[in-house]
């Protein structure tokens, strides 16, 4: 019995370009926001702002400088800004609050610069971080066997008795990945972030993630 041939179905274009990007890129998007938690200088805003599903309520903005792509967000936490930025640089307990990751250990400090060596569930990095209190931490990559560049920041301003956060991050994947993909690996963790770093801003250092 002779077989019907399959009928041709056009996939929209976004993911015939997922099917040429290599496997090892499939796992660029967690370990982006889950070692990466924080500016950069000003970057081109390619989109309107997207919303996030209800419950997180997030504007994001899309971002493109320089080769790299990536992501800017703001939110609100009920905190004074002396104590966010406390809080957001002290990097010795960050694994206590953030997505995805194990460790972070300090390898050098000089004046206002930290070197950390952040290790998460998709592998590790070395990132170098730089104080500009009290409203900005920056960050730059020293190295990473995924990423060929990265930057991004936390941003903390007074807001209605509180503080309001912007948060950045920007890369260039050492694996060619189309940048909706980086995009959208980026947007789906960032409801998680925003949820930890927001319960350990307002709880003054005392929550813990599980």
């Amino acid at each position: 019995m002779r077989r019907r041939p399959k009928p041709h179905v056009r996939l929209p274009r976004l993911f015939r370009s997922f099917r040429r990007v290599p496997p090892t890129s499939t796992a660029l998007g967690g370990l982006v926001l889950s070692v990466v938690f924080v500016g950069l200088p000003a970057a081109r805003v390619q989109a309107e702002p997207r919303k996030l599903p209800p419950a997180e309520n997030l504007a994001v903005k899309e971002l493109d400088d320089d080769g790299m792509v990536g992501i800017e967000t703001r939110f609100h936490v009920r905190v004074e800004p002396a104590e966010a930025y406390r809080l957001l640089s002290d990097f010795e307990h960050l694994a206590e609050f953030m997505p995805s990751l194990r460790t972070c250990e300090i390898l050098e400090r000089s004046g206002a610069t930290v070197v950390l060596r952040m290790k998460a569930d998709l592998g590790e990095l070395v990132q170098r971080r730089v104080h500009e209190p009290p409203s900005a931490i920056r960050w730059t990559l020293v190295s990473s066997p995924v990423l060929r560049r990265l930057r991004g920041g936390w941003f903390v301003e007074p807001e209605g008795g509180g503080s309001a956060l912007t948060y950045r991050v920007l890369v260039e994947p050492m694996v060619p990945a189309p940048p909706a993909m980086v995009r959208w690996s980026q947007t789906q963790a960032l409801g998680t972030l925003v949820r930890n770093v927001r319960m350990r801003l307002e709880s003054h250092g005392a929550w813990r993630k599980l």
